[in-house]
């Protein structure tokens, strides 16, 4: 079973600036450009800074920060959180 995450800690974990987060965690799998960072699979994903998520451009899908570390990093959903806080 795994770890419990609380509604307090899921806000939290939204509301963290997910550019430096992905900076000082992720620098590898990110390329700051334009002011923003390109995921380097998929430069089409974006997360500006001090903005809460990202921005696929070419389908128009957003999400949260907890989606950001799910869908292209490869988090799951206690580590995401948690990771973020």
């Amino acid at each position: 079973m795994g770890i419990s995450v609380s509604k307090e800690q899921y806000d939290r974990a939204c509301s963290v600036d997910l550019y430096d987060f992905l900076i000082r965690n992720h620098e590898s799998a990110v390329k700051p450009e334009y002011g923003s960072v390109l995921l380097r699979a998929d430069k089409h994903i974006s997360v500006k800074r001090g903005y809460h998520g990202y921005m696929n451009f070419r389908t128009n899908e957003t999400g949260n920060n907890i989606d950001y570390l799910m869908n292209f990093l490869g988090y799951d959903y206690q580590t995401a959180v948690l990771s973020l806080i």
